[in-house]
């Protein structure tokens, strides 16, 4: 894979562990100080309105390690994976270029939901309500990724069949 592409990966997958990772020091830190009945949930308006055990505070860690151990599986099936893509007249370069950038596009979808969850997480640990905007921003990188990869897979499909129709061009003319 593009040495490029394996950097942004890692950091990437650094940003999605590490912030949680302080926050979980920072929750275990706070846990016996925190009342034994917390806010766990925001209705609306980003106010509490689900309250439980302080234990379920555990819960944004918990979506965090599962996404990112699901993370973790797509890239080594990813990596080891028969492309499926020798239909589409690729070389074996582009290939990896078309299989790094899906690895990166998952990177910012598990990001995206490592820091939602680290939002909320840090709104359990101080018991401070999240703002109701405070995902938009998120959400809007969140539909740029979608659409940017959805564009790249679309230019890497006419490309493919650009190279078939040259190549076809050619063949009738011999």
């Amino acid at each position: 894979m593009n040495k490029t592409i394996k950097i942004i990966h890692r950091v990437i997958q650094t940003l999605a562990i590490g912030v949680p990772i302080i926050l979980l020091i920072c929750f275990l830190v706070r846990y016996n100080s925190l009342p034994e009945t917390i806010g766990v949930h925001f209705d609306g308006e980003g106010n509490f309105d689900v309250w439980d055990e302080r234990w379920y505070g555990f819960y944004p860690y918990l979506v965090i390690a599962i996404t990112q151990a699901i993370i973790v599986l797509i890239e080594f099936f990813l990596k080891r994976a028969r492309s499926g893509l020798s239909g589409f007249d690729m070389s074996e370069k582009t290939v990896e270029l078309f299989r790094g950038i899906t690895l990166i596009w998952i990177d910012f979808i598990g990001w995206g939901i490592s820091l939602f969850f680290s939002m909320f997480a840090r709104s359990v640990i101080w018991q401070i309500p999240e703002p109701v905007n405070a995902a938009k921003p998120f959400l809007v990188l969140w539909t740029i990724i979608l659409l940017s990869y959805l564009l790249v897979v679309f230019v890497l499909d006419v490309i493919s069949r650009v190279k078939r129709l040259i190549r076809w061009i050619k063949k009738d003319k011999q």
